[in-house]
């Protein structure tokens, strides 16, 4: 990796990997919809860092184009590298080899996309099966980020423990 100054010049796959892993929020968000069913499913990959160009440097290592937009929370300035549907995949997919944190939800959003038939193109109506999958899925989802949040919970009461 070759550094200039604050910023990183370039950034290597490993490094990528490594911060999505970190730093990244996968999630499938259930969107209300005028349609007959009143409802889809959208899987997005979201990174937030205060340096816009660390974001950049992220997208072009792992190859895959994202959004980058500026995110205003309590008055300070965030930039937020996002990733929606198929792209998901392919993120996680050239990440897996370094994904420890996220491995568990890379394998599920993989899952989601491939047997929620969302790369088929069908004419009419999505088959009442694949609603199910979809839905089981999304459900799954829920259940392992409730699953991740508790033990997220149980990690910092022993880190604030430990400080006493």
């Amino acid at each position: 990796m070759k550094e200039t100054g604050a910023h990183t010049a370039e950034m290597n796959l490993e490094v990528a990997s490594r911060l999505l892993d970190a730093a990244s929020c996968i999630t499938i968000v259930r969107q209300v919809r005028t349609t007959a069913r009143g409802y889809a499913y959208r899987l997005s990959l979201f990174v937030r860092r205060s340096d816009e160009t660390e974001l950049h440097d992220l997208a072009k290592a792992i190859g895959v184009e994202g959004h980058v937009a500026p995110i205003s929370t309590r008055g300070v300035t965030y930039f937020q590298l996002s990733w929606h549907g198929a792209s998901v995949v392919s993120v996680l997919e050239v990440a897996k080899p370094w994904l420890r944190e996220r491995a568990k939800e890379a394998r599920l959003a993989a899952k989601f996309w491939r047997d929620g038939a969302f790369d088929q193109h069908t004419r009419g109506p999505v088959a009442e099966e694949v609603w199910a999958k979809r839905d089981a899925l999304y459900a799954a989802m829920r259940a392992l980020k409730v699953e991740l949040a508790g033990r997220e919970r149980v990690v910092s009461a022993h880190r604030d423990l430990s400080a006493i």
